[in-house]
């Protein structure tokens, strides 16, 4: 039997957490979000920890967190992660041990389009475009890297990007 993790990985606005309820539930296995995993230990949202903090705080809780769930999965599951989560070695290493990487990908301006519309992403509020491009594109680079594997979520439905995962990742006994 192969891994019986899929780690989803991608810049904000990729999809990871909708992807990953619903491919979780799609195959059977259990489904954490590292982010909620933080702020239901800390008790506290993420931009709280943010605000009050910072990243530097944020990524130490995000590593130990992603750490723990790594050392404590004994089911199969789903784990999305917060974009910067690869950014970490260590983690990245835990994360291949027990699982796939899956790399949930957009172009720019896709992204970009959907974090218009969302305030619950600290490295996002009131950050330019400008900027989040250049974020985008220093992190895409781990992230092709690391990925076992890469799926594009466009304008398809989460539903259809879903599918392709499953299908591909089901149809090989040795990955899952």
């Amino acid at each position: 039997m192969g891994k019986r993790v899929l780690f989803l990985i991608g810049f904000m606005g990729a999809g990871k957490t909708s992807i990953g309820e619903v491919l979780a539930k799609k195959m059977g296995f259990f489904f954490i979000d590292s982010d909620k995993y933080v702020e239901k230990k800390e008790k506290m949202s993420i931009i709280k920890i943010f605000k009050i903090h910072g990243e530097e705080y944020f990524r130490k809780l995000e590593k130990k967190a992603i750490n723990e769930i790594c050392d404590q999965l004994n089911e199969p599951a789903v784990v999305s992660l917060g974009a910067g989560a690869v950014s970490d070695r260590d983690t990245v290493n835990s994360m291949k041990r027990i699982g796939h990487i899956i790399h949930i990908d957009a172009d720019f301006d896709t992204l970009y389009a959907r974090l218009t519309h969302t305030h619950d992403r600290p490295l996002a509020i009131n950050k330019s475009k400008r900027c989040l491009e250049r974020l985008y594109y220093e992190r895409k680079g781990d992230y092709e890297t690391i990925a076992d594997y890469t799926y594009q979520n466009l304008s398809e439905s989460v539903e259809e990007t879903t599918q392709k995962i499953y299908n591909e990742m089901r149809c090989d006994d040795e990955r899952i």
